[in-house]
């Protein structure tokens, strides 16, 4: 069952065009992919287990593993798609900044009207010092042969000797892709990261 979940999404991802941002750049937005890298190494330096279930049209399945490197990428591939910090998005998204309440800052991006882009939503949760609490996306791709959406949300936890003082604690994507003269599949992954 994982492998068709896994399978599934990854279809989806492999019919983007993905754009390396330069190194050297400040990102303009929210990086979560480099968010992503810190955790993908502090995971596999901390041998963290995966505990992780798989649903695809209604049936789950659970497993847990120690991924590798290959795995751990494979897991936040799609995580990653949701990054807007590419050149060609520069102008296509407008960030809004809200500081609840409880102290905590809220990002949330949007595109800009009139634009045709895959992520619809962007939302970062922060601590008031800037740490990373919760990430979530939406994301929606469109050709003749079939329409992708996803919904994807991170987790994070406080670690002051992790990257960026926090540690992933768990990560849900839920998705449906439908093609050209086929059913629609729903599919979906949580994980919970032990550490």
């Amino acid at each position: 069952l994982f492998g068709w979940v896994l399978l599934a999404a990854l279809l989806c991802q492999a019919c983007g065009t993905p754009v390396k941002k330069e190194l050297t750049e400040k990102a303009p937005f929210f990086d979560l992919e480099s968010l992503l890298e810190g955790q993908m190494a502090f995971a596999m330096a901390q041998q963290a287990q995966l505990l992780r279930t798989g649903t695809m049209d209604g049936t789950a399945q659970q497993d847990t593993l120690r991924p590798d490197s290959l795995l751990w990428g494979k897991q936040f591939a799609l995580f990653k798609e949701a990054d807007i910090n590419k050149p060609a998005l520069r102008s296509s998204y407008t960030q809004q900044t809200d500081t609840l309440p409880t102290g905590q800052v809220q990002l949330t991006y949007t595109p800009q009207p009139g634009e045709s882009v895959v992520v619809s939503h962007l939302q970062v949760l922060t601590t008031a010092q800037g740490l990373p609490q919760k990430v979530s996306a939406e994301y929606t791709d469109a050709n003749r042969l079939y329409t992708s959406k996803r919904r994807m949300v991170l987790s994070f936890e406080p670690n002051p000797n992790a990257p960026q003082g926090v540690q992933l604690a768990s990560f849900e994507l839920q998705g449906s892709q439908t093609m050209v003269l086929a059913d629609s599949v729903g599919y979906g992954i949580e994980g919970r990261i032990l550490y």
